[in-house]
């Protein structure tokens, strides 16, 4: 992939990351369950263990240690969370897996974004003005991006490439959040470079098929945007995997919007009966009640790459913490 071409594949990125913000204008098992399809997937997949009932009245609760703050230093935190980790805390893997997936991955995402471009062309106003737009997002960028990389300069050499394995425990584990990570392939260098060579990737593709649907049970909210796309299309590594469903990607699309408070993308779906509208908003409205109590969400609509930095107005990624 030369230069030019990296920098294309990270600036489209980018763009439709923040594009995609824009327009969704976010503030921002139903009793039919999900298709078949997505049941068949997830029956083939390894379990995944389940979470802890919650405890009897009257019975004394162990508090589960806290993950450290988001902007805490890294020097301070990486052994201790290594350690949790090491023994079993999902949590702690999980946030560990993005402190050192954002290290090992910054390198390659800031070669892509620095490569030369091309010369501009003669342009409009409100040409100009979006490029000024995306500049100055950039700049951000770089400058995030250096900040981060000194901190990563506390990260022992023997631990940086055990991000990825740290995000496959987790998720294996049954973290909600690395679940979804773990099938979006936030594991994988943002170049993409040699990610389908491999054991790593056989093993992904038998793992992450059904993943998302139960990071969506267990109320996990980042996961229906991502769900809707993958009944959609074909756009993304996990939507690859699971089959075509018109009606539950309108299903997702409404429990989407009800999650997040959005209009949500109904004209996605013009070619739907209203008898299947109907049912799909029946749908949406029970799983919002059993999966999420009926419970509202701000922020981003799914998990953001470690290596971008946050959108303005988000202070920080919050890896790893209940939404």
């Amino acid at each position: 992939m030369t230069p030019r071409t990296r920098r294309r594949v990270g600036l489209a990125a980018v763009l439709a990351l923040v594009a995609l913000a824009l327009w969704l204008n976010w503030p921002a098992k139903a009793p039919q369950g999900p298709s078949s399809a997505a049941r068949a997937a997830a029956d083939a997949e390894p379990k995944v263990a389940e979470p802890p009932p919650p405890a009897a009245p009257g019975t004394e609760v162990v508090a589960i240690e806290p993950l450290p703050p988001e902007n805490a230093p890294l020097a301070g935190v990486i052994a201790p969370l290594a350690a949790r980790a090491d023994a079993g805390d999902r949590k702690a893997a999980c946030r560990l897996a993005m402190e050192l997936l954002r290290c090992e991955q910054l390198e390659d995402y800031a070669s892509i974004m620095t490569a030369p471009s091309d010369p501009p062309k003669d342009e409009d106003a409100a040409t100009g003005k979006q490029r000024s737009a995306v500049q100055d997002y950039m700049a951000r960028e770089r400058t995030w991006i250096l900040e981060r990389l000194e901190q990563c300069e506390a990260v022992p050499a023997a631990l940086l490439s055990e991000g990825p394995r740290y995000l496959e425990q987790a998720a294996l584990a049954g973290e909600p959040e690395a679940m979804v990570r773990y099938a979006e392939g936030h594991h994988w260098p943002p170049s993409g470079r040699g990610m389908m060579v491999g054991q790593d990737f056989d093993r992904w593709r038998r793992n992450a098929p059904g993943m998302m649907q139960r990071a969506l049970e267990r109320g996990y909210p980042g996961s229906a945007f991502l769900l809707m796309i993958a009944y959609k299309d074909d756009f993304g590594f996990h939507a690859a995997l699971v089959p075509n469903d018109p009606y539950q990607s309108m299903v997702m699309n409404l429990l989407h919007a009800r999650l997040y408070g959005s209009r949500g993308m109904t004209g996605l779906y013009r070619d739907m009966d209203a008898a299947s509208q109907a049912r799909a908003t029946r749908e949406a409205e029970a799983m919002h009640l059993r999966y999420f109590q009926g419970r509202t969400f701000s922020g981003y609509p799914y998990p953001f790459p470690a290596y971008a930095q946050p959108l303005t107005g988000q202070a920080t990624h919050d890896f790893c913490r209940d939404p």
